[in-house]
């Protein structure tokens, strides 16, 4: 997340750069979508499936998102969409609503 003022970027690479930690991507993981395939539903879905594996059971998945909570408007692949997926698994969800802020 690039934001003027932010600090975020910056953030992100020193926790990377740090031994412990594992970063993977989806392109150097699955390749490019197969064409016709929205990359932010596949997305979603990557996300998904590996926390799954990662837990022991649905009650121990969360998922912390910025999200305004609206419950469209962003159609397949948007967070309203991956919030959704997480309650239909069982996951917990944390949000950061940045109209409250």
């Amino acid at each position: 997340v690039r934001l003027p003022g932010s600090t975020w970027e910056n953030r992100y690479y020193a926790l990377q750069d740090l031994p412990n930690v594992k970063t993977c991507g989806q392109l150097e993981r699955l390749k490019s979508p197969p064409k016709g395939v929205s990359p932010f539903t596949r997305n979603n879905l990557w996300i998904l499936n590996t926390a799954r594996v990662e837990v022991s059971k649905p009650s121990n998945l969360y998922a912390l998102m910025v999200w305004d909570e609206q419950p469209s408007g962003d159609g397949p692949g948007g967070t309203a969409d991956f919030a959704d997926r997480v309650r239909q698994l069982g996951g917990r969800r944390a949000i950061v609503n940045p109209t409250l802020l």
